[in-house]
């Protein structure tokens, strides 16, 4: 029995191919699985994804989710058949591309090798020095990554596509609250605070979920940094559904003497891209309730916004970001950190560059998004702070990719978009002719190109030239 399974927003929709459409799209909710007659499971599938993603005219529903589904079933017409309608069958390519995507991504974390038995939990995973921006003025920042179980949503439903961060974790083995004061403790004494107002505190996941930093250890991290007067801004990474008015209590309580900034990865303000491009397991509107939570306190949103998700072109990648910045402005955020794809070691980012259908974005796009965004607000440019390091970043050609990064530095350091102006190079026109290249609808581009791929081969030569590179994460 073939079964497309398509997940978003936390519900499950199945369609068994032998049986048809109409009666066997299920939605799995808390309160149980329960089938839908064929209008109101479409309907309830067009709410969770967008109406637009499908160039369907149907206009969303109210926001109450009885009453949207009820509304836009009475509008969808009767019968739907996967043959003749051809909006169900975008759905059904949707649901095959989402399922053979996360098929392929359980691959990968099966050939990831098994956590190094001498990994230590009493020390940071690393921690250094890095330039950076407060109050306009450029300043030193220590950027700390603490060793932890693991990111959940990566351990439960699997990593974003482009994340390798699990890969430096223990995977789900816990670590005690003494482990992480002891990582806390020694790591905070090895610093002249006085030199470094801005401290980056990250665990690989959510700072703010319990099951994976225990609250006892997080109350101690945070009142150990709030006793440095000198550090004037701490920096941690949440997702939105742990951003919580109770949360936001005991931070602002706990952090008297610190100004807190935390990071969400939105990523994309597209729903279909944040879902079936980065499997990123949250919504807009997930989103939006955490800025709304964050509204009027003392805490500063930073909204990491992704550039180049796989199978999205380079110029579907520039326009996704620009779009993203601009809604995240738009809609409350204080700080934008641009991420450009890495190659991160056992991702799906990293299959398909190892097959040739990945390019990391070019920093002549970096500029043009900068360009199209930097009036908004405040904006820095990310993707070189991660552990495990990527095998490739961001780059153009070896003739210019120096004088990039240094002024892709000097941004950072300056805000001024001026940094890049001059720069040229013989690769610009490479870059103009990616500008070119058009591509199907996504699903359509994704089972295509896994299609081309015969998986096992590559995972194999994957795990091979990572044995051979010798690269140590413990």
């Amino acid at each position: 029995m073939a079964i497309f399974r398509l997940l978003i927003d936390g519900t499950m929709y199945a369609y068994k191919k032998d049986t048809g459409f109409a009666h066997q799209l299920t939605m799995t909710k808390p309160g149980g699985l329960r089938a839908l007659s064929a209008p109101r499971a479409l309907a309830a599938v067009i709410i969770a994804v967008r109406p637009n993603i499908f160039n369907s005219t149907v206009a969303r529903g109210p926001p109450n989710w009885e009453e949207s589904m009820n509304t836009l079933a009475s509008v969808i017409s009767k019968p739907l058949s996967p043959v003749s309608e051809p909006f169900v069958s975008r759905l059904l390519q949707y649901a095959h591309a989402k399922t053979a995507l996360d098929c392929l991504a359980a691959e990968i974390r099966h050939m990831m090798a098994p956590v190094p038995p001498n990994m230590s939990c009493s020390q940071v995973a690393t921690s250094e020095v890095k330039e950076g921006v407060l109050d306009g003025k450029a300043i030193q920042r220590v950027v700390m990554v603490l060793r932890s179980s693991g990111c959940v949503n990566a351990l439960k439903k699997g990593s974003c596509t482009m994340c390798g961060h699990v890969r430096g974790t223990t995977r789900g083995n816990e670590i005690s609250v003494s482990d992480f004061k002891t990582q806390i403790d020694e790591e905070l004494s090895k610093f002249d605070w006085a030199q470094f107002p801005m401290l980056c505190v990250y665990n690989s996941g959510s700072f703010l979920n319990p099951d994976e930093l225990p609250i006892e250890a997080r109350d101690h991290i945070l009142k150990r940094i709030s006793d440095i007067h000198s550090i004037r801004r701490l920096v941690i990474e949440s997702r939105p559904e742990f951003i919580t008015p109770s949360v936001l209590d005991t931070l602002e309580g706990t952090l008297t003497n610190t100004e807190l900034e935390i990071g969400v990865g939105l990523e994309s303000s597209d729903d279909v891209v944040r879902d079936l491009l980065i499997n990123k397991n949250f919504t807009t509107i997930d989103y939006l309730n955490a800025v709304s939570v964050m509204r009027g306190r003392r805490v500063n949103l930073l909204t990491y916004v992704l550039l180049k998700s796989p199978f999205l072109t380079e110029r579907e990648a520039i326009d996704d970001a620009q779009e993203t910045i601009e809604f995240a402005f738009r809609t409350g955020a204080h700080i934008v950190s641009i991420e450009p794809v890495s190659v991160q070691d056992f991702t799906l980012v990293h299959f398909l560059h190892e097959v040739g259908q990945f390019r990391t974005p070019w920093i002549w796009s970096v500029i043009e998004v900068l360009r199209r965004t930097y009036h908004l607000g405040h904006i820095r440019l990310g993707g070189f702070e991660f552990f495990p390091l990527p095998s490739v970043f961001v780059h153009n050609c070896a003739r210019c990719n120096g004088s990039m990064i240094q002024a892709i530095r000097r941004f950072n350091e300056t805000e001024n978009i001026h940094v890049f102006d001059g720069l040229a190079c013989q690769c610009e026109r490479d870059w103009h002719s990616d500008l070119r290249k058009s591509a199907d609808y996504l699903p359509e581009r994704i089972l295509a190109t896994l299609a081309q791929i015969d998986s096992r081969i590559v995972l194999e030569r994957m795990v091979e030239k990572f044995q051979a590179t010798n690269i140590v994460t413990h």
